[in-house]
């Protein structure tokens, strides 16, 4: 059985750097919004979107880990 699911998304204009899709989505039951750049050598998060999400103990080498990919 196939289970599909529809992903709504706006495309935005971002700072003359081309189209980007916005999706909205729910992280631990906290509505966020996600720009997907599929040309980004980077991934970042806003770190106080971070603080909301991971428990305190978590966050500097979870942070560490997405600045570093170590």
């Amino acid at each position: 059985m196939r289970n599909n699911k529809a992903i709504s998304f706006e495309i935005i204009h971002l700072n003359d750097q081309g189209y980007h899709l916005k999706i909205k989505t729910l992280v631990n039951t906290i509505d966020a919004y996600f720009i997907l750049d599929t040309g980004a050598s980077q991934t970042a998060f806003d770190l106080n979107f971070i603080k909301e999400i991971l428990p305190e103990d978590a966050i500097h080498s979870t942070v560490q880990y997405i600045v570093t990919g170590k």
